[in-house]
């Protein structure tokens, strides 16, 4: 495995540069955590029905198949979906998923960047900057990830129970000048702030779940728009659009792709710049994901990453 970020010369991020980045990673993370951090507001925001004219959940998605043309959304036969009736679906679906394989793909250049990583060039904003992490689960409770900057391998984290294994980038936000080849063994619960810093770090801690089990009830009444269909790898899938909003008051415009036995094809949200979409390609896999044979354990307790608090 190549690993191109180092901790080396890192300069403390300001407060309020924190806070925008997180808020931009709470709005990247797909629906479970995306809309339980947006969604879970003091006041919750009124559902916002996403309207006929042509925005970014029109257009065909990038990555993953084609979709039809701006404008072109297909009615809704027997009376409007909402979202809550399409994520019953979906999370009734998922009750018999045993395991599965997943991309999750973010072309937002100003994301790529760890805090750790900042004396990178790759923490440099660049226009064609990509941020993949590949994912294999086996349910309940085992999942392998590698995460991807710009078609470079940067980081790999098993998930074994409530013990994860992480090496490279992000092995180096948990226990500092380590090389790139060593397991860092934490528990998940220790994962703490730095669940908050790193994509890769928070989907480790957040339940492995439907990705519409979190959606808040104040959108689930939301009515969604039909757009028709779309090809997923060999399956034709149907998507529709939706929206939400964050707590900031920014809109979140979500595309969801469901195939013909309701499970997910993929997931899309995007906010102004800021988007991602997981492309679940793979079910019930014959998948098998074990310990690394050699780690070495994370200090005790993990501490707050310099800059992030």
């Amino acid at each position: 495995m190549r690993v191109v970020a180092s901790n080396q010369g890192a300069r403390p991020r300001s407060p309020r540069a924190v806070a925008r980045r997180r808020a931009a990673l709470a709005c990247m993370l797909i629906l479970p955590l995306l809309l339980a951090a947006c969604g879970d507001e003091e006041e919750p925001a009124t559902p916002t029905t996403v309207a006929a004219t042509t925005t970014s959940s029109d257009r065909a998605p990038g990555g993953g198949g084609g979709s039809p043309a701006a404008g072109s959304a297909v009615a809704s036969p027997g009376g409007a979906l909402t979202l809550g009736d399409l994520a019953d679906r979906i999370d009734a679906a998922w009750g018999g998923v045993r395991s599965f394989r997943s991309v999750f793909l973010t072309d937002n250049p100003s994301l790529l960047a760890s805090p750790v990583a900042a004396a990178s060039p790759l923490a440099s904003p660049v226009a064609t900057g990509q941020m993949e992490i590949i994912r294999e689960v086996v349910l309940p409770d085992r999942q392998r990830q590698i995460k991807r900057i710009n078609g470079s391998e940067v980081a790999e984290a098993i998930v074994i129970g409530d013990r994860a294994y992480v090496r490279g980038e992000d092995a180096r936000e948990l226990q500092g000048d380590v090389d790139d080849d060593t397991w860092v063994a934490i528990d998940l619960a220790g994962l703490g702030a730095f669940a908050a810093s790193d994509q890769l770090l928070a989907r480790l801690a957040a339940p492995i779940a439907s990705p519409t089990t979190n959606i808040p009830d104040n959108l689930r009444p939301q009515e969604l728009r039909p757009l028709g269909p779309v090809a997923v790898g060999d399956r034709t899938c149907q998507a529709y659009a939706a929206a939400a909003t964050t707590d900031l008051g920014g809109r979140i415009d979500l595309t969801i792709a469901v195939d013909d036995a309701d499970l997910p094809c993929f997931v899309e949200s995007r906010s102004g710049t800021a988007g991602g979409r997981e492309t679940f390609e793979a079910f019930d896999l014959p998948l098998t994901i074990e310990p690394p044979a050699t780690s070495v354990a994370a200090a005790s307790p993990v501490g707050t990453p310099a800059g992030t608090d």
